[in-house]
């Protein structure tokens, strides 16, 4: 599967559970004065989530964009960013086991 479908299936149950949650949500969104494009934003109440959906290889390509777009939203009050991984890389060997 590419990168951009596993990303794209994972922001649909992502939506899905925000919305069961409660939370009014966007997709593809832009935030801040420089137009960050978020893949969701979700507010509820006084909260609100900024949601970035990538794979390990779409990550390292657009590190330097997601970084920029955390940065910013760490400075708003009542918001919080979330970076969610949809395929993260494990170990080769897990923490705590010799071979």
């Amino acid at each position: 599967m590419r990168d951009e479908q596993r990303e794209h299936r994972r922001i649909l149950e992502l939506v899905r559970e925000l919305r069961r949650d409660g939370f009014e949500v966007e997709t593809d969104s832009c935030v801040g004065p420089r137009k960050l494009k978020a893949d969701i934003i979700a507010r509820k109440d006084a909260q609100t989530i900024v949601v970035e959906v990538k794979t390990s290889g779409s990550l390292r390509d657009e590190k330097n964009t997601v970084a920029e777009l955390a940065d910013y939203v760490r400075t708003l009050p009542g918001h919080r960013f979330d970076l969610v991984l949809t395929n993260p890389r494990l170990p080769r060997h897990p923490i705590g086991i010799e071979r």
